[in-house]
């Protein structure tokens, strides 16, 4: 679990790179309230609801709110809320440790996507022709403390997802990076449990962007990240 002076570090670091890749990495901050982020639609801030979610687009990859457009957006409902004393909660981590692998356990530790939400290729705005993969992290264990779902986190209902543990992390992104076709683009969603778990983590996704002009990033954060370099003029 991250402290809060961490997480403020993180956050910055997070403003840098979405300050210098606008148009390529759109990590929104998940239930702040502030400019482009993500939230809960009972918390009645303005915005839009997910559309995915309402039965207006089929998954992701039909609509691409999330990535290209400056509207905040309202997810409906979360995870199953934790008790205060449960051992997750109090250790920080997930329900499921038997899911938790190293990256010598798995064959990749991006995923192209299966997800009937997410969908598998981006087909409408800037970042069409994109195809979506995605990394899993350990829920708790690589967050916030302060996180809004701290509790409720949608990794309390997913005993099947496979969690990669941050062991050797970036350098089996690296190596699975350097093996993608390099005339394919792509769009990693950060992250579908987890988040952010250090400044030096932060600073390697932002070396991978410099390094592979193909790929894009999205995703939420717990973490202060100030996106109002991207407020229209």
């Amino acid at each position: 679990m991250i402290d809060q002076k961490t997480s403020s570090d993180i956050g910055r670091a997070l403003t840098l790179v979405a300050q210098k890749h606008p148009m390529r990495f759109r990590v929104r901050e998940s239930g702040s309230g502030a400019f482009l982020s993500a939230n809960l639609a009972d918390q009645n801030l303005p915005g839009v609801t997910c559309p995915e979610q309402t039965g207006k687009t089929d998954n992701c990859g039909t609509c691409g709110l999330c990535f290209y457009s400056l509207l905040n957006i309202n997810f409906i409902g979360h995870g199953r809320d934790l008790n205060p004393e449960h051992n997750a909660i109090v250790n920080g981590t997930t329900i499921f440790q038997k899911t938790i692998k190293t990256v010598d356990q798995v064959k990749n530790v991006l995923k192209f996507s299966s997800n009937k939400k997410l969908g598998k290729t981006v087909v409408k705005g800037k970042w069409s022709d994109h195809k979506f993969m995605t990394l899993t992290l350990t829920e708790r264990e690589t967050c916030p403390a302060s996180c809004l779902h701290w509790s409720d986190c949608y990794g309390n209902g997913m005993r099947f997802a496979q969690r990669i543990d941050v062991t050797g992390l970036m350098e089996a992104i690296e190596a699975q990076l350097t093996d993608l076709p390099a005339d394919k683009k792509y769009a990693i969603r950060l992250h579908v449990l987890g988040d952010f778990y250090s400044v030096a983590y932060v600073a390697f996704w932002d070396r991978m962007m410099d390094k592979f002009p193909n790929i894009k990033i999205f995703g939420y954060t717990a973490h202060p990240i100030d996106n109002s370099h991207l407020k229209e003029s």
